[in-house]
């Protein structure tokens, strides 16, 4: 509806929710919303994202602790133990795997740029090498899968080095992550043809 932030209402949503509760109670509750507000999963997605990041920092400031990448990634992992089958759910193609992508560029690069008032996790997703480790871990998780990864790099490496969204993109880290991905893809690739050949020939 007009003048509503859904995305922001979506992670509201998801930041009241007691996970003491099972988390199929919030998919029902983000569905019902979605529906209402002529939404989509992609939203879903970038709603619950947020939340997750400023659950983090929620929970590390209460420690007292210095968020670095590795505590980040950390946290994330245990996070999505919970919240991982819930991101299952809400991702039926690479489009809201693709909006978990960036959901996180739009808030590094907002702390980056000052804003916002989480900028303390938002602005490490920044720091090398935590972007990589953090999209790294929601592969492992299978939470964004290959096609949605290299959607997402097709779409930066076409904007080239001065586009506005690429500075997480370019990173040597990431970098790294995405050729070793390839190299991973080709090479499961070629031992499929390779076991569909030996098939024909028997």
């Amino acid at each position: 509806q007009k003048g509503v932030d859904v995305v922001r209402e979506l992670r509201d949503i998801c930041l009241e929710h007691e996970t003491a509760s099972p988390v199929e109670n919030l998919r029902i509750e983000l569905n019902s919303f979605k529906f209402s507000q002529n939404a989509s999963y992609a939203d879903c997605c970038k709603g619950a994202t947020m939340a997750v990041m400023e659950k983090i920092l929620d929970e590390n400031a209460e420690g007292g602790e210095t968020i670095t990448p590795g505590r980040l990634v950390a946290s994330l992992k245990k996070m999505l133990d919970y919240w991982g089958p819930l991101f299952e759910s809400l991702c039926i193609g690479s489009g809201e795997e693709k909006a978990i992508i960036h959901s996180l560029e739009s808030m590094a690069l907002a702390a980056s740029g000052g804003g916002g008032g989480c900028s303390s996790t938002f602005g490490v997703l920044g720091t090398e090498p935590a972007f990589r480790f953090v999209l790294q871990t929601l592969h492992d998780r299978e939470i964004v899968n290959e096609e949605a990864i290299f959607e997402w790099a097709k779409e930066r490496r076409e904007e080239g080095q001065d586009g506005p969204m690429g500075v997480l993109f370019w990173q040597k880290p990431t970098q790294d992550f995405l050729e070793w991905l390839e190299e991973d893809s080709d090479s499961s690739g070629d031992e499929e043809s390779s076991d569909g050949s030996e098939e024909d020939s028997d």
